[in-house]
């Protein structure tokens, strides 16, 4: 997973160098069009001088266009005065004429005489008269021509004056256009500065990615390095776990279902930066169930190491500070106790742990397990639970059978078509206090089931450390043939393909192949078995696994008991399961054989409660003292003392 991640770094790398190439790339494109923007500015300077120049040139026209304007205007003013003192000599000249004119009349009166010379020197005035208005006429013709020149001259000099201003306002924004020409000349140079900067900053990140790669490189290298140190590790950890199967197949390991032999002075060596530490760290919940089977010691272990595990700020509270839940019901088993009596198993039990304060007591009142109408077999139920009835429990009639042959077929009727039914098979179930009274039941089933009977011995070695010769060597192996302790497979097992056998070891928990597991035979090998699944999730054949003969090692820890080790397949036949092994199963048609009675608390009420339906439980109890209405006397282990305590 390193080497994977180390492999996308330097991808990632490699795609930054890229992009800190392909900024450089740009970088530099971008300096180019700042310096051709800067030529260009350049340029455009040199132009707007030149339109500056031609703008002053052209104003130093208009000022001199101004003043023949003006010279015109001078010249036309000068004209106006012309023809009005012309028409002022008019005027004059008619008023004189005019008095002439009067002069003449009166002459004319005067000099009746002279009146031929009179009309005809009128004739000549009127004449010159005519002349004169004429001439004024054209006076005032020229005067109204000087007027409308003027009028063109002043216009012109409005224009000329708006053109000035016109000018100006153009000068004014050239001069305007070339200061912001210079900023943004400014703006470009620094921009260019920022351009340059920036591709520094991109040479500067252009080295961290290079930087970057190196040290990627280094690590894919130490990664490499680190990898070939795993492979190393792995070849050693073969090597290691070979030279365990070498020591397993000629030494006898301690196995891990003897919880009793958990010490509070001895807590079990987990190093805190393993995977189970990990695990422990992590977990925010856990669950135990059937808590009532489970040793006290057992437990302040687990407290103990959560604890430690636990990181600082809760080193000091129960259970490393994780939440706990523990369910069971105290009616049924108490933890086992080997060689002791019940008062043992009620100081063994949850109950009387210190954690037991720190918890909070949740009852469950409703029986999931029983279907609709079962009131009265869950009350009876209860009843046996309590231990209501004293020391005996009378058995309803109802639920009793004549035989063992009688119990058999009731459980499973059809045999032979009950063996290709998983599930059928998976909810019958025949159960005994007894371990040889499974046995019993149990070659009876194995005689039903067709076909060829295989039959496997173990290899039984004592473990004891004192010296022995041939002979009781022989004796001794002789005798650990012939037993049959809880845990333990039989030394004899016969087995057949389709037959029902229980597991006995802890397989493997993610596929469900734990302790208690039913499981049916599908081939029956030399060195191996060939089994599937039929009392998890995957019912319906969906798991199937092998099974190989594994070391399992007893020891009787009183004063002078056994220990010996037995190579045996795991398993033994299943078809009847004593009560503490059938503990948590739920089985809607069921039996139950009290040839012998009940020796531990919570076992007969165990037995009863696995069923779903009342009218599918059938009891063989023979040689009993029954009452008149039939019932069966047997016998019922209750610690009152340990369920006071709940």
């Amino acid at each position: 997973m390193y080497l994977f991640f180390s492999l996308l770094y330097l991808f990632y790398s490699l795609l930054y160098l890229f992009k800190s190439l392909l900024y450089l790339f740009f970088s530099l494109l971008y300096l180019f069009y700042s310096l051709f923007y800067l030529f260009y500015l350049l340029l455009y300077l040199f132009f707007s001088l030149l339109y500056l120049f031609y703008s002053l040139l052209y104003l130093f026209y208009s000022l001199l266009y101004l003043f023949k304007s003006l010279l015109y205007l001078f010249y036309s003013l000068l004209y106006l005065f012309y023809s009005l003192f012309y028409l002022f000599y008019l005027l004059l000249y008619l008023f004189f004429s005019l008095l002439y004119l009067f002069y003449s009349l009166f002459y004319l009166f005067y000099l009746l005489l002279y009146l031929f010379f009179s009309l005809l020197y009128l004739f000549y005035s009127l004449l010159y008269l005519f002349y004169s208005l004429l001439y004024l006429f054209k006076s005032l013709l020229y005067l109204f021509y000087s007027l409308l020149y003027l009028f063109y001259s002043l216009l012109y000099l409005f224009f000329s004056l708006f053109y000035l201003f016109y000018l100006l306002l153009y000068l004014f924004f050239s001069l305007l256009y070339l200061f912001f020409s210079l900023l943004y000349l400014f703006f470009s140079l620094l921009y260019l500065f920022f351009s340059l900067l920036y591709l520094f900053f991109s040479l500067l990140y252009l080295f961290k990615s290079l930087m970057y790669l190196f040290f990627s490189l280094f690590y894919l290298f130490y990664l490499l390095l680190y990898l070939f140190k795993s492979l190393m590790y792995l070849f050693f950890s073969l090597f290691y776990l070979f030279y365990l199967l070498l020591y397993l197949f000629f030494h006898s390991p301690v196995r891990g279902r003897e919880a009793a032999e958990v010490s509070l002075d001895k807590l079990p060596s987990i190093p805190l930066e393993s995977f189970f530490a990990r695990r422990i760290r992590e977990a925010q919940l856990i669950i135990i169930d059937e808590i009532t089977m489970l040793h006290n010691t057992v437990i302040e272990v687990i407290n103990r190491v959560c604890k430690e595990m636990a990181i600082s700020q809760y080193k000091n509270l129960p259970f490393g500070g994780k939440t706990v839940i523990f369910s069971g019901d105290f009616k049924q088993s108490l933890p086992v106790v080997p060689h002791e009596g019940l008062t043992a198993q009620v100081t063994a039990c949850f109950q009387t742990s210190p954690l037991f304060s720190e918890f909070t007591t949740m009852k469950l009142t409703i029986n999931q397990r029983l279907g609709q109408g079962q009131q009265a077999y869950l009350q009876m139920c209860r009843q046996i639970g309590i231990g209501d009835t004293g020391e005996h429990f009378w058995i309803p009639p109802q639920f009793l059978v004549k035989s063992r042959e009688e119990l058999i077929d009731f459980v499973y009727p059809h045999f032979q078509q009950l063996l290709g039914n998983d599930k059928e098979l998976l909810n019958r179930l025949i159960l005994a206090p007894h371990i040889d009274t499974c046995d019993a039941i149990n070659e009876i089933m194995m005689a039903n089931v067709p076909g060829q009977v295989r039959e496997y011995l173990s290899s039984d070695k004592p473990l004891d450390e004192r010296p022995l010769d041939i002979n009781e060597i022989e004796s001794e192996v002789a005798a650990l043939n012939r037993r049959s302790d809880s845990g333990m497979p039989p030394h004899r097992l016969r087995l057949k393909v389709g037959s029902v056998v229980v597991l006995l070891i802890n397989k493997s928990d993610r596929e469900g192949l734990i302790n208690g597991t039913r499981i049916v035979l599908e081939e029956l090998g030399d060195d191996r078995l060939v089994g599937r699944v039929i009392n998890n999730n995957a019912v319906g054949g969906q798991v199937k696994f092998f099974i190989e003969r594994t070391r399992n090692v007893y020891e009787d820890k009183t004063p002078g008991g056994i220990k010996y080790e037995r190579l045996q397949f795991p398993i033994k036949p299943a078809f009847a399961m004593t009560i503490l092994k059938g503990q948590g199963q739920t089985i809607s048609t069921i039996g139950i054989d009290l040839e012998r009675d009940v020796f531990s608390h919570g076992q007969l009420y165990t037995a009863f409660s696995r069923a779903t339906d009342g009218n599918n439980v059938r009891v063989y109890a023979p040689r009993r003292e029954t009452d008149a209405q039939g019932q069966a006397k047997v016998l019922n282990i209750v610690a009152t003392k340990m369920l006071k305590l709940q």
